[in-house]
């Protein structure tokens, strides 16, 4: 049977479109591979060769915080701890509804203080500046409700260091972390901002207020969001800094220059993925003479979504806010200002990430009416499925493989088979929820107005 011209079009549209795609993989994961290694030698030598710490920058880390009465003390905590001195911790309660500020004041012995902001950046008004008793390095603001990036831009006006280190309310660093991060500035002094890898804290063990044991959680939901976050870092984001086009710090962890910060006019209020606008902003303004780079190691753990409410809420707000940014800031497209991040990355978002969910839907209409109107074969179509799967699990494999020979904090045999468990089956089941999420989230995004969503909270 002679398949219609469509057909046959379609074939080849979607047998180039995924080639692309895999290359695209591939060339990411095999130049995440060899800076990762290049990395880790550095941070061995640089570990070895500095003895005085006296000129190591100074970070001013800022925790925003809206309803996040079960994790603040415990995230708070985590980087009072941090091994480094010269750092101070401001927390931005902004306008929280439960007792979130309860907390603070009862575990920090929390007093009142007329201290001013020092920098000028668009803000709230803040309504109430308070000091710890009990850690001098700790301060506690107080805003009305005005979304992450404003709880930011709060902190940055009382900023008094040099570096702002962007976090979330759940999530919780090694201990090292900022020695680390410092290590990386003292040796480029030319970079403007530093991100890392991040793990999932869902079922991993603290002791003495960090992460002690990397533990898998026991729900499907979390162990699946492991396999994607490995794949997203070792597979996508350190390859994209391999090839000097980083576009993205995650705003859950990442160090930024203040006079950056200052310069772009802070954090935007507006957006509901301020790390990317954010980013965006910053490669509009400097051009190619921005330098972002992604720590290889992860340097922080940070709380995924606990059921598939939270999740399809989280995932929603990713979409929407990454077509509202790819919008927004679309003069990078193909600008020859901005380097390679205009050329090879930013496409990619429009390319890799917001029509592949549409061709992959439209691939399996493709397959199916192809199959049920005998234009392919029954063999033909195990053929074409089962390569198709094998390559997507040699992707997670791959991206597995370089966190298991650098940084796996799993050590059981168990536990290991069962993440190589989960990324075989990440790709029948959950990569499909997200495909469908996804799709959903490009057909409301203009006209809906941006929130954050619903978040499931549970101590560590």
């Amino acid at each position: 049977m002679v398949a219609p011209t469509w057909l046959t079009i379609s074939f080849q549209f979607l047998g180039h479109y995924y080639t692309i795609l895999f290359l695209i993989y591939v060339a990411l994961i095999w130049k995440a591979s060899r800076q990762v290694k290049k990395d880790v030698f550095q941070e061995s030598v640089l570990n070895h060769l500095v003895n005085d710490k006296t000129n190591f920058p100074s970070f001013t880390i800022i925790i925003p915080a809206y309803n996040e009465e079960l994790l603040i003390y415990q995230t708070v905590m985590s980087f009072i701890k941090l091994n480094y001195s010269n750092f101070e911790v401001i927390v931005v309660d902004d306008g929280s509804t439960d007792k979130t500020m309860d907390v603070l004041k009862e575990k920090f012995c929390l007093v009142a203080s007329n201290e001013e902001p020092i920098n000028k950046i668009g803000r709230k008004s803040c309504h109430s500046v308070q000091v710890s008793k009990t850690f001098k390095n700790l301060k506690v603001l107080g805003q009305d409700n005005g979304r992450k990036g404003s709880a930011i831009n709060q902190g940055v006006a009382f900023a008094k260091n040099d570096w702002v280190c962007v976090v979330d309310a759940d999530t919780i660093p090694e201990v090292d972390a900022l020695y680390k991060m410092a290590l990386y500035i003292l040796n480029h002094p030319n970079y403007h901002g530093i991100g890392c890898s991040l793990r999932i804290a869902n079922g991993a063990e603290i002791k003495d207020f960090s992460i002690s044991t990397g533990k898998l959680p026991k729900n499907h939901i979390s162990n699946f969001q492991i396999i994607e976050y490995i794949r997203s870092f070792f597979g996508g984001r350190i390859g994209w800094d391999a090839f000097r086009a980083t576009l993205l710090l995650s705003g859950a962890f990442s160090a930024i220059r203040k006079d950056l910060i200052l310069e772009v006019g802070g954090f935007s209020t507006t957006s509901i993925v301020e790390d990317l606008n954010f980013c965006m902003k910053c490669y509009r303004a400097r051009g190619r003479s921005l330098n972002f780079k992604i720590y290889p190691e992860p340097l922080a753990w940070t709380q995924a979504p606990l059921d598939y409410r939270s999740l399809a809420a989280q995932r929603l707000r990713w979409q929407r806010g990454l077509i509202d940014s790819v919008w927004r800031f679309r003069g990078l497209f193909l600008n020859p200002k901005i380097g390679r991040v205009g050329f090879i990355h930013f496409p990619y978002l429009i390319y890799g990430m917001i029509i592949e969910p549409f061709i992959e839907v439209y691939s399996f209409f493709v397959m199916v009416y192809s199959y049920l109107y005998g234009f392919i074969s029954t063999e033909q179509l195990l053929v074409l499925t089962g390569f198709t799967l094998f390559l997507v699990v040699l992707i997670n494999i791959s991206a597995l493989s370089i966190e298991e020979n650098y940084f796996s904090r799993q050590k059981s045999l168990k536990s290991r088979f069962r993440i190589i468990f989960y990324s075989v089956f990440e790709i029948i089941y959950y990569h499909q929820l997200l495909t469908l999420l996804n799709i959903y989230a490009t057909f409301t995004t203009f006209g809906f107005k941006p929130k954050w969503g619903y978040m499931k909270r549970n101590k560590f």
